[in-house]
């Protein structure tokens, strides 16, 4: 099954309940305080519940804004996604997807 959760960086947590098992959620958690710095780095940390003993696959998402929709961010495929705080970077919006194999 597919699960997804999405974060804009001015929110310091979310939580979204998937589709189809009502048991499950997938909760992001942001690094980020009242004040960013330009040059910080800001994680987004994600805690899932009700997966236990299902074998889950991420991958991190970001939509930039430009049009081009939500596209996975090369190489963030674990539990938690690390990013520069710059100008741009703190407009954009994040996601985590996940992938199980059921």
């Amino acid at each position: 099954g597919d699960y997804n959760c999405s974060i804009d960086v001015e929110q310091e947590e979310v939580e979204e309940k998937t589709e189809g098992k009502s048991n499950r959620k997938v909760m992001i958690k942001s690094s980020r305080g009242d004040t960013v710095v330009e040059g910080e780095i800001i994680t987004l940390k994600s805690k899932l519940v009700g997966f236990d003993g299902v074998e889950v696959h991420y991958q991190w998402q970001v939509d930039r804004g430009d049009g081009e929709g939500w596209v996975d961010v090369e190489g963030a495929t674990g539990p938690e996604h690390s990013f520069v705080a710059r100008k741009d970077t703190i407009l954009y919006s994040w996601r985590l997807t996940i992938t199980t194999d059921e």
